[in-house]
This record gives structure tokens, sequence and C-alpha cells, in this order.
């Protein structure tokens, strides 16, 4: 008989010997592989209630943003106040590595491997794999892609999601930004430090956006791409005024 690791003798410890139909439960036999996430995670069904297959499936990017990070912190890795990770921390970091994973090109790269990395260091970070923490996935914080909604969605204070100085152009709840950024302290306190004046035509400040914006929008349909340099470009030297009388949008 095979031996059984600690995993194992909890998962047969816990199994419950019927579901909710009355039907008898078989635990699997000892020479199947087995998972434990899958059992802690307690699936009831694959289509109907809050915790299915489905629903998850279904769930928008502002949805999941008021569930698993509704006051626009760090909610990935280690949390200051608790001393420790939240309990769904495991569900975090494999949809984070996931989503970067969609960024890797074939062969692979400095960050991304065909090796597949331990489940205790499931992302693959400059050669080595590593415990994902906004530390270390804060790079994809500016992108307009699975990695950076994720990046935005569970790291909105490293990203920028809380703060109006930053450049994060990308900062609206579509894009991963919790809803309630502009609601918290930190967001109100740096406002409260800011002038109310326009930004003078060709400030720093105001090139480093339209750079950003340029940047980002090269990811976007033709007409997107085209239209937003040459909107932002107009503001840079004009000055504010010219938002109010340009489209983003190339004709």
């Amino acid at each position: 008989m095979m031996n059984l690791s600690r995993c194992d003798a909890e998962m047969y410890a816990t199994l419950a010997t019927k579901d909710v139909t009355g039907n008898t439960i078989q635990p699997p036999s000892t020479d199947q592989k087995r998972c434990c996430l899958a059992l802690q995670l307690k699936t009831p069904s694959t289509t109907t209630g809050r915790f299915s297959v489905k629903t998850f499936e279904l769930e928008s990017i502002q949805e999941s943003i008021t569930i698993w990070n509704p006051a626009c912190t760090d909610v990935l890795g280690p949390i200051k106040s608790l001393g420790a990770t939240y309990a769904y921390n495991n569900l975090l970091e494999g949809s984070v590595v996931d989503a970067v994973a969609l960024t890797c090109p074939p062969g692979g790269s400095s960050n991304c491997s065909t090796v597949v990395c331990p489940k205790d260091r499931p992302l693959f970070h400059k050669g080595e794999c590593v415990v994902p923490l906004c530390s270390n996935i804060k790079k994809y914080c500016f992108d307009d892609s699975a990695a950076g909604i994720r990046a935005r969605q569970f790291c909105s204070e490293t990203c920028g999601c809380a703060d109006p100085t930053s450049q994060l152009v990308l900062a609206g709840e579509d894009f991963g930004c919790p809803v309630n950024c502009p609601h918290t302290p930190t967001y109100s306190m740096a406002v409260g430090k800011l002038a109310c004046m326009d930004v003078p035509p060709g400030s720093p400040s105001l090139v480093a956006w339209a750079d950003e914006v340029t940047r980002v929008s090269g990811t976007w349909p033709l007409n997107w791409a085209d239209g937003a340099p040459r909107f932002v470009n107009s503001i840079v030297a004009d000055g504010c005024w010219a938002a109010s009388s340009n489209s983003p949008v190339g004709s």
C-alpha cells in the first residue's frame, strides 16, 4: 500500500460520505493523483450557485473587483495589518499566474518558462520560480493585458489606482482598478494637495501622461491607436482646453 502524505490524510479524514442529493461519495483510490486545492474549494456545483464554475466563468471584471478587493489596497501576498495572507490568497496567485502565462511568447523568456513551477512558488520571474507578490508583478501595472488587469485588481495600491497623480492611464474599473479607489483616504489626501487649475501646455507631467497614452494605445484597435496620440499631443501643445474640442478617435 502506498504511503499517504499529510495532505492525503487530511483529504480522507474530511471527505464527506454523502453529497447534497444523498448519494454516497466514494473516496478516490490510492493510485490516483490527488489535488488538495480542489477539495479545499468544495465547489458544490459546476453550473449553479454563487461558487459554481459557471458563475466564475461569467463573472465580470467589476464583479471580481467588488468581491476580491473592494477597498483598493494590495491584497496579493502578506497583508501588513494582518501579518499573514488572506485565506483566499492561493486563488489570487493562481489567477495571476494564469494571466501572466498569456503574455509568454512561444519557447518562453526570462519571465516565462516551459517548466512547471511548484505550487508553493508558482510564478516564473527573472529565471526562477517565486511566490507571486505585488513587487514582482508591478511591471504589468501599466499593461493593457490580462496580466495588467490582475495586477491592478490585486495590487491596486502598488499600481497607482489610488493615486490621482500617477501616470496610470488604465485607471478605470473596466481595466481592473477598484471603483472605490477615488473614495479612499489616500486618494482624497492626494487630491487635496493639488491646485485647482489646469496644467500648463508642455509641462513635464502632461508630456509624461501623453507618452503613456501613446504607448498603451499601440495595443488598441486601429482607429483608436491612430487617434489617441493625436488627441493627447494636441493637449500637450495647446493646453487642456483642447480636450473639449477634439475626439480621441480618428475618423
